[in-house]
């Protein structure tokens, strides 16, 4: 093994940052599961296979919420609507913090002895210079990574729910999935006016 000039240890990254980058690739996984299916939603809604995915292939993610609202508001009622314009809120509420997670990780803080800690640094200039930093524990992420994976789980029954239409097992919608707290940059203004 070639062992870089910049590392102290035999492996990079060090073994104790592990937990941290398991957690992050779960919430990786657990996300891309969630917008794959929102997309998949759209797509069954909209019909005309393949013709709906090369549009949708083209959408951000902004867009197909923004369809998926429209398709829920100008095509469905009752329930059906709710829960189409319930999965798109559930999947802004995350995508809050996937965006952050996965853009603004930079670092592992370790000191031999203590638990290591991710860094999520971010800075912004639009109107005034604002510095966001925080510093989570795998445990911390895996609460995150878990609430995709359990999103992921309720955006999968409402799938089944409008593509098995002939299957008396997919015949309900499910209970709609409690919407997690909105994730709130934390925000460190560097210089004061």
């Amino acid at each position: 093994m070639v062992r870089s000039h910049y590392s102290t240890t035999d492996t990079w990254p060090p073994n104790e940052f592990d937990p941290i980058l398991a957690e992050l690739g779960r919430l990786i996984f657990n996300w891309n599961t969630i917008e794959r299916t929102l997309t998949q939603i759209l797509n069954i809604l909209t019909g005309s296979f393949p013709k709906n995915q090369i549009l949708t292939a083209h959408m951000s993610t902004t867009a197909i919420c923004d369809a998926l609202k429209t398709v829920a508001n100008e095509l469905h009622i009752g329930e059906e609507r709710n829960h189409l314009l319930h999965a798109v809120s559930l999947f802004e509420v995350l995508r809050d913090y996937r965006n952050y997670y996965v853009h603004g990780f930079n670092t592992i803080l370790f000191v031999p002895g203590d638990v290591p800690r991710a860094c999520f640094n971010t800075k912004s200039a639009k109107s005034k210079l604002t510095i966001r930093r925080l510093e989570l524990t795998a445990k911390q992420i895996a609460e995150v990574s878990f609430q995709c994976m359990d999103a992921s789980g309720y955006l999968a029954l409402v799938h089944n729910y409008f593509y098995y239409t002939d299957k008396p097992e997919y015949a309900n919608l499910p209970k709609l999935h409690p919407l997690p707290p909105r994730f709130v940059k934390p925000k460190e203004p560097l210089l004061s006016t």
